[in-house]
């Protein structure tokens, strides 16, 4: 009974009394308070935060490309800001699908051999890796060059270079010498490496029209080439006329015809059909010379071989779609004086 009786008195104990802080007024004395940030303080903290969200408003704003330039007005802020936003690591691109998806970044290169043999190689291609992670990773390779590059307000069709650009186009010419392999059974070595051409190269995203036409994803007519100049195997430019300090963009059928010259005119040692096949060879010379195989088997070039590969491009594609009102992409204009010059600057393969 006694034991039941001192569980029933524990029971109704009431709870003990919690012990809150003594109030301000009965803060004891030689105990400091809670610090009260001065005014002058408080600005400067503001100012800071205004001054973050400011610098991450110009990487929205002056993030563009060549197809979708940024204003100019965005572009000034953005370089005063820019070191700041370098050290944070806050310079990633802000527009991949707003206001308009960008195009991807590539890059072609014509790599030619000290025995006249010469290979295409287009970086990066996603079905020349198993995993999606190391395609994406030379993506982001490919894009930080773009980013490096700006139309020459002064000269159109011309592209300024930074000299972060360049010094990404030095390590990608090393790569590929230090990579690509002839392809006809010998092994890469930059010892065999003669010349490397590269090119910045934009694949544009299918547009709705486009898409009723008939236009494939590989539709040669939605790449855009800059030329970036002639260099050897340790990346070294080579310091043809055309390219020292202005970077050329090139017409499409030009760059196409320059590839398919080369497949016909070293045929006898290498089969083409066997050549467009090889990891790296660009996309969309290889599925048009899939579609006309008569494109590989020509005697001779003939003597308009760009519009010929122009008449091919557009064979399937329907030409009489009526105008859905939505925005066209801008075809690169054809400059006559820049090909020929070009033409003439360029080195060729020379027949065998």
């Amino acid at each position: 009974m006694a034991r039941a009786k001192a569980v029933q008195d524990s029971g109704s104990r009431a709870p003990l009394p919690l012990e809150l802080p003594p109030l301000p007024e009965q803060q004891p004395r030689g105990v400091p308070g809670p610090r009260q940030l001065s005014g002058l303080s408080r600005t400067a903290i503001s100012l800071a935060i205004l001054a973050h969200f400011f610098a991450i408003f110009t990487a929205v704003t002056a993030a563009g490309n060549r197809v979708f330039p940024a204003p100019p007005l965005a572009v000034t802020m953005n370089e005063w800001v820019r070191p700041y936003l370098q050290l944070v690591f806050l310079t990633n691109p802000y527009r991949f699908y707003a206001p308009e998806p960008g195009p991807t970044n590539l890059m072609w290169f014509r790599v030619q051999y000290k025995d006249g043999t010469v290979r295409w190689f287009e970086f990066p291609r996603r079905e020349d890796f198993v995993l999606r992670m190391p395609f994406q990773r030379g993506i982001a390779l490919t894009m930080l060059l773009d980013s490096q590059m700006e139309p020459d307000m002064m000269r159109p069709n011309q592209y300024i270079v930074s000299p972060t650009g360049k010094i990404c186009v030095a390590s990608y010419i090393r790569h590929v010498a230090r990579t690509v392999a002839p392809g006809d059974g010998r092994p890469a070595d930059p010892q065999l490496v003669e010349e490397i051409q590269a090119y910045n190269v934009d694949h544009l995203i299918l547009e709705p029209r486009q898409v009723q036409q008939g236009w494939g994803a590989y539709d040669l007519r939605l790449y855009r080439f800059v030329y970036l100049g002639s260099y050897n195997a340790e990346g070294q430019s080579r310091r043809n006329r055309v390219v020292e300090d202005i970077y050329v963009g090139l017409d499409t059928t030009f760059v196409a015809e320059r590839v398919v010259t080369d497949l016909i005119r070293q045929r006898e040692r290498l089969d083409p059909g066997r050549v467009i096949e090889q990891p790296g060879f660009p996309l969309p010379v290889r599925e048009l010379a899939r579609r006309h195989r008569d494109l590989l088997t020509m005697k001779e070039l003939p003597t308009h071989l760009g519009k010929y590969i122009e008449q091919l491009v557009e064979e399937g594609t329907a030409k009489d779609v009526p105008d859905s009102g939505l925005p066209q992409t801008p075809l690169l204009p054809r400059d006559p004086a820049d090909i020929q010059r070009l033409q003439r600057d360029l080195p060729r393969t020379p027949a065998r």
